[in-house]
């Protein structure tokens, strides 16, 4: 993950750094709901993994509700505003994609 790998970067600046490391705890949650979802699609208990999937786009509105508060306006560093809106952008497709597995599994 891209943000993974920058919130250790010795060249961001502090309130970047803060943003990528709240994301990145965030993010590491709705993988693992993924994964736990995914296995209980294999063990066949559709319920669980609907469960796993209602929290992991619970978990994408979190991360999403971070990110956005760390922007207070466009005049903010700019680097930080771009990262931010290029995460956002991330989590709503990510968001659509589950909602879509979430409604195969409801039908």
């Amino acid at each position: 993950m891209h943000a993974k790998a920058s919130v250790n970067a010795p060249d961001l600046v502090p309130m970047v750094q803060s943003s990528l490391s709240d994301y990145t705890d965030q993010y590491n949650l709705v993988g693992d709901l993924i994964e736990d979802a995914i296995n209980a699609i294999f063990a066949s208990v559709y319920s669980n993994a609907i469960k796993f999937l209602e929290a992991t786009i619970g978990d994408i509105d979190t991360c999403s509700s971070l990110l956005k508060s760390r922007i207070v306006n466009k005049s903010d560093l700019q680097v930080h505003f771009e990262l931010t809106i290029e995460v956002l952008t991330l989590n709503d497709s990510l968001k659509i994609t589950v909602s879509a597995a979430l409604n195969l599994l409801k039908a």
